[in-house]
């Protein structure tokens, strides 16, 4: 099936990004037999303070919202978070909306101290086609000299568009801002997909600063591999990354990936019981062994 543009080349990302944990990270998960779900998140930053977050999601039939507030959507995700810095933040999602397979709607918004975000974006993926569209609204609370405040806010208008058949996708992405009537972002793309197997990506991105080409593909059942080459043509910068993800068995795998600069990072993943998982992984840079800057992580994850 076709991808939204965000989703284009994710199968080089998961190897290439996930599972690269580099500071102490606990995820706790847990579910009722009503559905609803609990997490708990917490993270140590590299300044040493920990950062973390509740949240819980839980769905609510139409029947329960009344069809005018539902749209006639078949599932509604309602998901609250809170954080400890303070921030808030809430969002509902409805799945095939109008009863349109494939519709579906998202209402977001964050709170914190001195600013406010709220964004509402709609998708539509098909047999050819995939679309998106959204508004994101930012509002920052500033003092002014005589001790008022005032709420000046940014109207970001996003949106996507990609047309696919037989593996092949095209496609690009624009953001316009509506606080100084300028283009903010644009990027265009072309994919190739061979039924889950590989995938080719050649991307033009950073307002056509950045040329970025990336490719993934799953060798065997254990082994997949990736690799990325980008350009940028302001600092004519240049960075290979080449990986891999290799399954030792059912319960254990492990990843690697060194880049041009000589930055080798590498992880292991390790399901220590259902449910629990156990993240390992290290940075180093080989080309200044001798010198500070290498970083190890942990990550355990339990799914209750």
């Amino acid at each position: 099936m076709i991808k939204l543009f965000s989703k284009l080349g994710e199968n080089s990302k998961k190897i290439l990004n996930d599972d690269f944990v580099f500071q102490p990270k606990l995820t706790v998960k847990s579910t009722t037999q009503n559905g609803v779900t609990y997490s708990v998140n917490g993270v140590q930053t590299p300044n040493g303070n920990i950062e973390a977050d509740f949240g819980t999601k839980f769905k609510l039939e139409p029947a329960n919202l009344g069809s005018i507030i539902s749209g006639g959507a078949a599932t509604n995700t309602i998901s609250l978070k809170l954080f400890t810095t303070g921030a808030v933040s809430a969002e509902t999602v409805l799945d095939d909306v109008a009863n349109v397979s494939g519709l579906k709607a998202t209402l977001s918004g964050t709170v914190r101290d001195a600013s406010n975000f709220v964004a509402l974006t709609s998708e539509y993926v098909g047999h050819i086609l995939a679309i998106s569209a959204g508004v994101n609204v930012f509002g920052t609370t500033a003092a002014t000299s005589s001790g008022d405040t005032s709420s000046p806010s940014t109207a970001l208008f996003n949106g996507s568009l990609v047309l696919g058949a037989e593996g092949i996708y095209v496609g690009g992405e624009l953001e316009y801002n509506a606080s100084n009537a300028a283009i903010s972002k644009y990027n265009a793309a072309i994919s190739y997909c061979d039924k889950g197997e590989s995938e080719l990506l050649l991307a033009l991105t950073d307002k056509a600063q950045c040329i970025r080409a990336c490719y993934a593909h799953a060798i065997s059942k254990r082994l997949s591999v990736a690799a990325e080459i980008s350009y940028r043509r302001a600092t004519d910068a240049r960075l290979l990354t080449v990986g891999f993800k290799y399954g030792i068995d059912e319960l254990s795998s492990v990843k690697a990936k060194v880049d041009s600069a000589g930055e080798l990072c590498m992880a292991y993943i390790q399901e220590i019981r259902p449910r629990t998982t156990l993240v390992l992984a290290s940075r180093l840079n080989v080309n200044q062994l001798d010198k500070g800057g290498h970083r190890v992580g942990l990550s355990l994850t339990y799914d209750a």
